[in-house]
């Protein structure tokens, strides 16, 4: 855990609960069927899974899922909401599985909440947790902004955030060796004045796939 982390992890441990009802209307069905339609097997690791909202989807749709979360509570609940999953405490900054264990990682609006110089570890992690041909699907908000905002939903706690462009987005996943297939920026779904940029990377199946 890093430094700047603990005030949005106090956050979530506070405002587990309300976060959990605030934030079910963010369902992303059609990011889901997309990410499980370019899956080549049936092991998703879901990071920075909160109360289990997307977890509980996977399953239902017959995949072996996988949570974590560096939030215990949100594990607490995610195990309540989503009992046939497997959910760890876990820093994504430091994942403690084996190489080539998940054939798709799911890191929905989780990468924004850690500083830019960490981007490149977390993707590394990623990459490393995934099957050759592997895909992830991250998501994070589109601007230059790195800090703490408060949130008028969660009793104005603050969570940290950075925003970033999508070029660099794009270049911190060809770095970590990734293929690009598809990144895109779009407006928020939920009516709000804030653009997010949605990704679909891919661990090539061999050394010679990527386009690095």
């Amino acid at each position: 855990m890093r430094d700047y982390q603990k005030e949005t992890i106090d956050t979530y441990t506070k405002q587990a609960t309300a976060f959990q009802k605030t934030r079910a209307a963010f369902f992303e069905k059609d990011k889901i069927e997309k990410f499980l339609s370019l899956l080549p097997g049936k092991r998703v690791l879901d990071i920075g899974c909160g109360p289990g909202r997307d977890a509980a989807e996977f399953v239902k749709r017959g995949y072996d899922v996988t949570g974590i979360d560096i939030t215990e509570n949100f594990i607490t609940l995610a195990k309540e909401t989503v009992p046939e999953g497997t959910f760890f405490t876990m820093d994504m900054l430091d994942l403690t599985f084996d190489d080539n264990t998940f054939e798709g990682v799911w890191a929905s609006a989780v990468l924004l909440h850690l500083k830019r110089e960490d981007i490149p570890e977390a993707l590394k992690q990623i990459y490393r947790v995934l099957v050759p041909g592997g895909i992830c699907r991250f998501s994070v908000k589109k601007g230059t902004i790195e800090g703490m905002e408060a949130d008028v939903r969660l009793g104005n706690a603050k969570r940290f955030f950075t925003y970033f462009e999508e070029d660099e987005m794009k270049t911190f996943a060809l770095d970590s060796g990734f293929i690009i297939e598809e990144i895109k920026t779009e407006a928020d779904g939920m009516g709000r004045n804030i653009e997010w940029i949605d990704a679909f990377v891919k661990k090539p199946a061999d050394e010679t796939d990527s386009n690095k």
